[in-house]
């Protein structure tokens, strides 16, 4: 966890995130951190961040290192997904610039369905326009 900065994320997210993370006791290991969005989109919708600090999906490179860091995010979303939500359709995908909402790598897991529009009006699910999804050609797996 401490390659988790406030630098990473604004100060009243990343207060609020690291809150999240000691209460809740997430998953943490050497690569990634693991924990549910604090303004779900879908039934289940949990963020996998890497704990090294790489700015958008834009940043990584097709080297071997970063292959084997998609790759273990993926694995604990789908290990998250299936323990919390086994019988329903899960959804992975990463924000693509110009829609980053921190500057952050994040990976969205989602078990669907997605969540209705809140009080506000706001469609939880068109926010992810910019989220690669399997079956896209942007997909990194």
């Amino acid at each position: 966890m401490d390659g988790i900065t406030t630098a990473s994320f604004d100060r009243t997210e990343s207060s609020r995130i690291l809150s999240f993370l000691q209460k809740a006791n997430q998953a943490i290991d050497e690569k990634v951190v693991a924990f549910q969005d604090i303004k779900p989109a879908a039934q289940r919708h949990y963020l996998i961040i890497p704990v090294e600090h790489i700015p958008t999906v834009g940043d990584l490179q097709r080297r071997d290192e970063d292959y084997s860091l998609v790759s273990c995010m993926l694995s604990v979303g789908k290990e998250l997904l299936h323990k919390d939500a086994p019988q329903t359709l899960h959804r992975f995908g990463f924000h693509q610039p110009p829609f980053n909402s921190v500057d952050h790598l994040h990976l969205h897991c989602f078990a669907l369905p997605f969540l209705p529009r809140d009080t506000a009006g706001e469609d939880k699910a068109s926010s992810f326009k910019g989220v690669t999804e399997p079956d896209s050609p942007n997909f990194i797996a």
